[in-house]
Parts: C-alpha cells; sequence; structure tokens
C-alpha cells in the first residue's frame, strides 16, 4: 500500500502515541528501538518502515503498528 508523505510519523512520534495508549507491547522507546533493529528488514520489506539516515529519523507507516504485533507474536 502507498502512503502520502502526510501519513508518515516519525518513529519517536509513533512511540510517544503508544505509550499514551499504554504502552504494552514495547514499554520504552528502547526497547522499540531493539525491535526495529532486530525485525527492521522484515518491517522494510512489508513497507511500514523507511530507515533514517544520518541524523534523519525513521519513519513508520499507519500499518506499523499492526505489522509489528504480527512479527512480535
Amino acid at each position: 500500500m502507498d502512503y502520502a508523505l502526510t501519513e508518515l510519523k516519525p518513529l519517536y512520534e509513533w512511540h510517544e502515541c503508544h505509550a499514551l495508549k499504554g504502552g504494552v507491547l514495547f514499554p520504552t522507546y528502547s526497547s522499540l528501538q531493539w525491535f526495529v533493529r532486530q525485525h527492521g528488514d522484515e518491517l522494510v520489506d512489508a513497507k511500514v518502515l523507511i530507515r533514517g539516515k544520518g541524523g534523519r529519523p525513521s519513519l513508520v507507516t499507519p500499518d506499523f503498528g499492526k505489522v509489528a504485533y504480527r512479527l512480535f507474536f
């Protein structure tokens, strides 16, 4: 699925929203970063993650949470 640039969100913002909803799957930003390091290729292949380079943050699509949940379990 293709997304408009306005639908992409920096990974840290996704985690802030996740934490406000209880943050059960990723209680800390570090735990989310670890998960992305371990499953980055699958997330990129699923077209839900664009890896940041240099000082740029990684970006995620609205479907990132669904795919992360599937990979996690």
